[in-house]
């Protein structure tokens, strides 16, 4: 039971964490990056970023779990 706690709070953390860095991307480049609609090539870059957004809230997630541990030690 203690795993299964740990392994749906890393799910619904990343999630967390992907939302809120989408958001800060959207806010700060969102107005520099044209729609699909005006190019059509856009597409893969917005693959990219979608790619590197959820590396970076699995890096946070882990980040956190990681810092937990050593504190209980």
């Amino acid at each position: 039971m203690k795993t299964l706690t740990r392994i749906l709070s890393k799910i619904v953390l990343t999630f967390i964490f992907w939302y809120v860095i989408n958001r800060l991307f959207l806010f700060f480049f969102g107005t520099f990056i044209p729609g699909p609609e005006e190019m059509k090539g856009v597409i893969f870059l917005y693959a990219l970023i979608f790619v590197v957004e959820v590396g970076l809230a699995y890096l946070c997630t882990s980040l956190v779990f990681r810092s937990d541990k050593t504190k209980r030690k």
